[in-house]
């Protein structure tokens, strides 16, 4: 429904009311509506704050699974290193 500057249809009169009321209602709820909103804005802070340590932690998990694979690699060429000298030193003598 369209409403006209001057139209004094009962819809018209509706829609001033409930602009009113809901103005009203929205400057005596302020408080309570800053407070939730001061709230949510804290939980988002808190949540981020979480998940950013979360996430240092699974850094650091995968930073020392990597470390670990590298040496147990690098162990690993070593033996077969040594395995292999020892492989030539038998052929040799033989």
């Amino acid at each position: 429904m369209v409403v006209f500057p001057g139209d004094t249809s009962p819809g018209g009169l509706g829609t001033v009311a409930t602009i009113y009321v809901l103005g009203k209602a929205l400057e005596e709820l302020k408080p309570v509506l800053v407070g939730i909103t001061k709230e949510s804005i804290s939980f988002g802070q808190w949540l981020n704050a979480s998940i950013e340590a979360k996430k240092e932690v699974m850094e650091d998990i995968v930073h020392e699974a990597k470390s670990e694979l590298k040496k147990e690699i690098e162990l690993k060429i070593t033996l077969l290193q040594k395995q292999q000298e020892l492989l030539e030193k038998l052929k040799s003598s033989l």
